[in-house]
């Protein structure tokens, strides 16, 4: 599928979100302004998800 225009908007963050998903509600978010690589799950981990 080609798009003739981009599907983020300038100025909005063209990254990944992670987070614990819960029946109640999503716990934990974490926005990343890029790729999820394994540096960046682990900044997660540890500044996130710990202190929860």
């Amino acid at each position: 599928m080609l798009y003739k225009q981009p599907l983020v908007q300038p100025g909005t963050i063209a990254g990944d979100c992670i987070g614990r998903l819960r029946l109640s509600s999503m716990t934990a978010p974490f926005l990343h302004d890029g790729p999820m690589h394994g540096a960046v799950f682990q900044v997660y981990v540890k500044q996130v998800l710990v202190q929860h």
